[in-house]
């Protein structure tokens, strides 16, 4: 099904609910035993953005769809044009590694 992608969850929360100005950009469709735990519930979403702000449940990084990661990307460079500046790989990385 087009729209569809494998996610990955560690023991990641559901968003069970938001305000206004929240963008649902993911949910996951609970089995009969969840919905069934859930009183009902039919989903939960998994990926929200409200403005310059994304959050997800599940770790995008631990697949190869990068869709996740252009959507960041193109968030990023839509702020970064509505600030006057351009966006480029060189800019958006430190010269050197940074210590953890």
């Amino acid at each position: 099904e087009e729209g569809t992608f494998r996610a990955i969850f560690i023991r990641a929360p559901a968003i069970l609910t938001w305000g206004d100005g929240v963008e649902v950009l993911a949910e996951y469709r609970l089995t009969a035993e969840e919905r069934a735990r859930n009183a009902g519930r039919e989903a939960v979403a998994v990926a929200v953005r409200q403005g310059s702000l994304l959050a997800s449940s599940f770790h995008p990084e631990l697949t190869s769809d990068s869709r996740w990661h252009q959507l960041f990307v193109g968030m990023v460079q839509q702020a970064a044009g509505k600030a006057g500046k351009a966006a480029t790989a060189k800019s958006a990385f430190p010269a050197s590694p940074l210590p953890l």
